[in-house]
């Protein structure tokens, strides 16, 4: 489950960083392999944000243990044999004049230069202080590669926590990253080469999705796969269909819900009922999440961007980067559904929407003349299959996420084969957000139980609601 570094059950030590940079021998060459679309998008939002005066951080990290014992000069060498593995690690933008440009280290390049920070006799200053540190550390725009890789050293076990700007990597290479330390971390004990297999870069990927996009025209299918889906939305992409309760012209602080959606037996109840519906366990989500909406808000066609991951090559299935697009997806709901109904639509929908994969959604929605800013996300992630995954429990692996502002909402549903479906949303901290994220994530709760129970679920109609706890998005 995806948490805050407040709910992490951090024990006191010894406290090291360890920075990628400044302090190094050689300058970054000016590298002409642009940034991908997501990356630009990412970076020139925060720029915005910096000049109205309303940047705030935001960052995703993971922390794990390593055996206790392990040295400062011995941390250095795993972290710096690991930024060579990943090129993304080693490259950084910079705003010149209005155009994003891209300066790239070569391997051996980078120093990673350790840092004492002192010894701390309580968990919670820990994390206080790590919280900080990781709030100017990730910002993009800082002048060095915007991450921090940090360990508590202790004699019984080392605890790592290494956080990014979302830049740099998504969530799933984020999970990742417990399995290679470990691996880098035994190697240099044993004396033995890492287990790793190579990995592409995501800089060249980068460039490689710009070249592809800039051959796109308007008459793309993926083009015209958005332009529907704005139109059906009046020309602009969905929001949350209840009131979040921001004010015009406000950047709310974020609030940051976790609960527990089905328990491990539940979630193998449910998606043996979607697979028995010749589907998969991600349509049955997005029709349990229109449902809540038909539910809860009257809508009747659910609108929302979900994000997909684009590693189809075998060398980014473990590079380190942001390997993600997102695709539109409508689902039409009615009071006289089924499940087994919505469900159909759901995966007749995301399936439909597959073509606009191939095209980054920046570009598309750029052809089709609107902004690819999304306001309402709802992702969902396997980690079933996350290399090492099998060792989390005993390496107390933890994904970290801190987001300060914003009035847009994101879901994230994680799928762990121990911990069953889990759910983690960033919405604004309003008293009408927390009720009506509150009720609707309730609700995907209800309807993903009683389908892993009985197989299905019959939809109830919109009925009278207290205005004061659901307000219908206006």
């Amino acid at each position: 489950m995806l948490t805050e570094m407040s709910r992490y059950p951090m024990r006191p030590g010894l406290l090291v960083e360890f920075r990628a940079g400044p302090d190094t021998p050689r300058e970054p060459s000016h590298d002409s392999r642009p940034a991908s679309y997501l990356q630009e998008a990412h970076i020139r939002a925060a720029d915005a944000l910096r000049r109205s005066g309303h940047w705030s951080p935001s960052w995703l990290a993971i922390a794990f243990e390593l055996p206790g014992g392990t040295g400062i000069e011995e941390l250095r060498s795993v972290f710096a044999a690991w930024t060579d593995r990943h090129e993304a690690l080693r490259s950084r933008f910079r705003l010149i004049d209005g155009k994003l440009r891209r300066f790239t280290f070569g391997r051996g390049d980078l120093t990673i230069s350790p840092r004492v920070v002192g010894r701390f006799t309580s968990g919670r200053a820990v994390g206080e202080y790590l919280e900080a540190a990781f709030d100017r550390a990730t910002d993009p725009l800082a002048g060095r590669p915007p991450y921090l890789c940090a360990a508590v050293l202790r004699e019984d076990v080392t605890t790592v926590v290494t956080a990014f700007d979302h830049s740099l990597t998504d969530g799933y290479s984020t999970l990742q990253i417990p399995y290679e330390i470990h691996e880098f971390h035994a190697a240099a004990r044993t004396g033995r080469r890492p287990g790793l297999a190579p990995v592409g870069s995501h800089v060249d990927y980068s460039a490689a999705e710009r070249l592809a996009a800039a051959a796109v025209d308007a008459d793309h299918p993926a083009v015209g796969v958005w332009r529907r889906f704005l139109d059906a939305g009046g020309g602009t992409l969905p929001v949350f269909p209840l009131d979040r309760g921001v004010r015009p012209g406000r950047l709310p602080s974020a609030a940051v819900r976790l609960e527990t959606v089905l328990d491990t037996a539940g979630a193998d109840l449910f998606e043996a009922a979607c697979e028995k519906a010749d589907g998969r366990f991600h349509h049955g989500l997005m029709a349990a999440c229109a449902i809540a909406a038909f539910e809860t808000a009257g809508v009747r066609e659910f609108r929302t961007t979900v994000p997909m991951h684009t590693r189809f090559e075998p060398q980014w299935v473990s590079s380190l980067g942001w390997y993600v697009n997102m695709l539109p997806v409508r689902i039409k709901v009615s009071g006289g559904d089924s499940f087994a109904d919505v469900f159909s639509r759901a995966a007749e929908s995301m399936r439909a929407m597959r073509p606009a994969l191939g095209v980054p959604s920046g570009r598309a929605c750029e052809l089709a003349g609107a902004s690819s800013a999304p306001r309402f996300i709802v992702s969902y992630m396997d980690m079933r299959a996350v290399p090492g995954r099998e060792h989390w429990a005993e390496w107390n692996v933890r994904a970290l996420g801190r987001s300060v502002r914003g009035d847009h909402l994101v879901v994230w549903f994680h799928h762990r084969a121990d911990d069953g479906v889990s759910v983690t949303a960033v919405h604004p901290d309003t008293p009408l957000a927390g009720i009506n994220v509150g009720a609707f994530l309730d609700r995907v709760r209800q309807v993903m139980n009683m389908v892993a129970v009985t197989g299905d679920y019959g939809l109830r109609r919109p009925g009278p609601r207290d205005p004061a706890l659901v307000v219908p998005h206006g």
